[in-house]
């Protein structure tokens, strides 16, 4: 201590400084319209690479199809394989290259006014971003595999539903939160 009193701090105790709010997490809600918009918008991209390719026409899911022997409603086979494959490279880049913008956003998450960060608040990088996008696209790819794992995409989509940060299990994975954007 010096002879003049104690050295004043910043900020003064019990005095918080004015202008600065902590962003609220997204809801459920915003998320799931963001990411329902967003999944219709990857697969038209996709249905319309493939079909341009000639390896699938959007209309053969509604086609019976002969697979050894059979007639069957749901097409198999390495057109449709193809199909899964482009889907999964298309929503891939969409969020990995959009998380990663300055948006911090894909374009339904910035209609529906939410936008990712880390866990401190922080611009996600590109690492990150491809990292929580390449999460969910394998644990999505596994589950079309064996049908008893899309509960665990379901579980994960469900998930902030009583998450206290509101966070999928994607998310935690990645360290990553999804934060509802002030309003203008």
């Amino acid at each position: 201590m010096s002879e003049q009193g104690q050295l004043p701090s910043y900020p003064a105790a019990g005095h918080e400084p004015t202008g600065t709010s902590t962003p609220a997490y997204a809801g459920w809600g915003r998320r799931a319209l963001a990411f329902l918009l967003d999944g219709i918008l990857v697969t038209l991209v996709a249905v319309a690479i493939t079909g341009l390719t000639h390896h699938h026409q959007p209309w053969d899911l509604f086609t019976f199809h002969t697979v050894h022997g059979q007639r069957r409603l749901v097409p198999v086979g390495t057109k449709l394989y193809f199909y899964g494959v482009v889907d999964t490279v298309v929503a891939f880049a969409y969020g990995a290259g959009f998380l990663s913008s300055t948006w911090q956003a894909t374009p339904f998450m910035r209609l529906c006014r939410i936008r990712i960060a880390t866990e401190t608040g922080d611009r996600v990088g590109l690492g990150r971003a491809a990292g929580r996008t390449a999460i969910f696209q394998a644990a999505t790819l596994v589950a079309t595999r064996a049908a008893f794992l899309e509960l665990v995409i379901l579980v994960d989509l469900l998930w902030p539903l009583w998450d206290a940060r509101n966070q999928t299990v994607h998310d935690k994975l990645a360290r990553t939160v999804v934060l509802r954007e002030a309003a203008p």
